[in-house]
């Protein structure tokens, strides 16, 4: 895979702007350079999972990744004035289906992954960054807005700020869903999500963003919540309510009247998992 980018013409108060994010700890300022992203990977699927049938089944990925390959043995970080990167990047996902009836299934994902930038790059292409939060990730945060750590960027009221993207580079997430039917094309679900991303190196701009082995469980972030999809076998349409119950951000679990205020609407096409 080989992506040319180029970019030109790029406003100074954009430019700025994607600074600032930069300060912050998000990277997206390496996506408006000229640079050359290459990389080679694995892929390897296994499934015997049928949506339209409630069955035990199972779902295995292996996904491997060497971004960069030809510059791994060159001590370069550019050529022909275009940025290059050097990374290597893993990513496992297992899901487990169980039958509790005839129409009921109880549905279990881990999802773990690592992505680590090589000796000539100190960052990764930002799409190769692994995010948190969203509509197949964990439900009870906006896409991308979960982590790292319990990096707790504030707003100019104090609160923390969930408005931009918090990319990591190493990924922890599990859900457990319960799907069952309502009446007709109806079909409802009760969920946990447990998640979060971390910085596999220390990153000054975002305190508590680094995993470290003796405290990462207190940085795991949980969120549940309820479903409604809409079935109609050649696609299903979804909407999942999710909540805050434990924030890592803050580190403790949300009161009753923060719950109702932080409610997160996900619309997604599929299962989740």
């Amino acid at each position: 895979d080989i992506n040319l980018i180029n970019t030109a013409n790029i406003s100074d108060t954009f430019q700025v702007f994607l600074e600032a994010l930069q300060q912050q700890g998000n990277n997206i300022i390496t996506s408006f350079r000229s640079s050359y992203v290459s990389d080679i990977f694995a892929n390897y699927i296994y499934t015997d999972f049928d949506p339209s049938v409630v069955k035990k089944a199972k779902y295995k990925r292996y996904y491997l990744e060497s971004g960069g390959t030809l510059f791994n043995f060159l001590s370069v970080d550019s050529i022909f004035g275009l940025q290059t990167f050097s990374y290597l990047k893993a990513n496992t996902d297992y899901r487990y289906y169980f039958p509790v009836n005839r129409r009921s299934t109880l549905a279990f994902r881990i999802n773990l992954g690592a992505a680590y930038p090589l000796s000539i790059s100190t960052t990764l292409p930002y799409e190769k960054y692994f995010f948190a939060g969203g509509t197949n990730s964990v439900r009870a945060w906006q896409p991308r807005r979960l982590g790292p750590g319990s990096y707790a960027p504030l707003d100019e009221e104090g609160e923390i700020n969930y408005r931009f993207e918090r990319p990591g580079e190493l990924l922890l997430e599990s859900s457990l869903e319960y799907r069952f039917p309502i009446i007709g094309f109806f079909e409802g679900a009760t969920f946990i999500d447990l998640g979060n991303v971390w910085m596999l190196t220390k990153d000054n701009s975002r305190p508590g963003a680094e995993f470290k082995p003796s405290g990462f469980l207190s940085e795991i972030a949980v969120g549940t919540g309820v479903g409604l999809r809409l079935n109609l076998s050649f696609l299903v349409l979804r909407l999942d309510l999710g909540i805050k119950a434990y924030d890592p951000a803050l580190k403790s679990f949300a009161p009753f009247n923060k719950i109702l205020k932080d409610i997160v609407l996900n619309i997604g096409i599929g299962y989740p998992f």
